[in-house]
């Protein structure tokens, strides 16, 4: 399993760094309209999705279980899902002037919240 462990965290690497080119492109090329800020935005979910799962990756085989990715194998792709779509929303907030701090604070705690949710019921399951 860990072979396939470093198998994801390279091709998350891969597809991050694709992911930042095409961010660095529509930034540096491209007038604003509607296309290229939905564009922007599907590229801020994959690049934030795909930074966190080697960082996951790394979390979870020092903390985590020892067989944690046999017990929950869908949590790489919950954590950079959850990571893209958190930060895909402050980008959001923040083309729209708003994001603040407390607004930050809030969406995180949400979020870590809502992965608290996840892991207590996958610990349920394996008792």
């Amino acid at each position: 399993m860990i072979k396939n462990l470093r198998l994801w965290g390279f091709s998350a690497t891969l597809i991050a760094l694709t992911a930042g080119l095409g961010l660095w492109f529509i930034l540096n090329s491209l007038y604003p309209n509607v296309f290229t800020i939905i564009l922007l935005f599907v590229f801020i979910f994959i690049a934030c999705a795909s930074v966190a799962v080697p960082i996951s990756i790394f979390l979870n085989q020092r903390f985590a279980k020892e067989n944690w990715h046999v017990i929950d194998s869908y949590r790489l792709i919950r954590h950079g899902a959850e990571s893209g779509l958190l930060g895909t929303i402050l980008v959001y907030i923040e083309l729209r002037q708003t994001l603040d701090w407390s607004i930050t604070a809030v969406l995180i705690g949400v979020f870590v919240l809502m992965e608290t949710f996840f892991l207590t019921g996958m610990s349920h399951r394996e008792s």
